[in-house]
């Protein structure tokens, strides 16, 4: 198995946990106190989608998913007293 072929596996490895997180709960709120690697997974492919970096292939697979590449930002919403 080649280089390429090993990080493929690996991808597909992350998803599938991905979709089965999704499966189980409907979302991919993904508490980084519970599941950090899988949580840190799906940031860094949240950003090379942005960057333009991630293969149309796995857009593909992740966007069959219901991915929502646009993630809200959290704002404080205390108000000044």
């Amino acid at each position: 198995m080649n280089s390429k072929q090993a990080l493929r596996r690996q991808w597909m490895g992350k998803y599938q946990l991905l979709k089965d997180f999704k499966n189980t709960h409907g979302h991919f709120v993904i508490p980084g106190d519970k599941n950090k690697p899988l949580c840190d997974w799906l940031y860094s492919q949240r950003k090379k989608f942005r960057e333009g970096k991630l293969a149309q292939h796995f857009i593909d697979l992740l966007d069959d998913l219901g991915q929502e590449w646009k993630v809200p930002t959290r704002r404080n919403t205390k108000k000044d007293k």
